[in-house]
């Protein structure tokens, strides 16, 4: 596992690329999810990943959303390259959990 510092340059960078409208890096539990925006500052962003693996978290990827002038949008998943072998079970999670509901379900399988 890379170091969070790391995972936290790869959120800003992405973030500040101007390629997403809205970038997050999303945290897996066993029984929740949690996310990290790119807009956040770099320092709380990185207490915030610190203080998400204590408690049992695993950043696992990225979730990006482009807009376009029309308003309508995609959204862009990409797991970290620590989970190679999982990748299609957790963009699976990732793009299913982006989609808007009144209630969430956990990422399973990551723990």
């Amino acid at each position: 596992m890379r170091k969070s510092k790391d995972i936290i340059l790869e959120l800003k960078n992405g973030s500040d690329s101007g390629q997403f409208s809205s970038l997050v890096l999303v945290v897996g539990f066993t029984h929740k999810t949690d996310f990290i925006f790119g807009t956040t500052s770099a320092s709380e962003a990185l207490t915030k990943l610190n203080d998400l693996m204590l408690e049992g978290g695993k950043p696992i990827g990225f979730v990006g959303m482009t807009q376009n002038d029309r308003g309508s949008g995609a959204f862009y998943t990409r797991l970290l390259s620590e989970y190679p072998d999982r990748k299609s079970q957790a963009l699976q999670e990732c793009r299913r959990y982006s989609q808007p509901r009144a209630t969430r379900t956990p990422i399973h399988g990551l723990a």
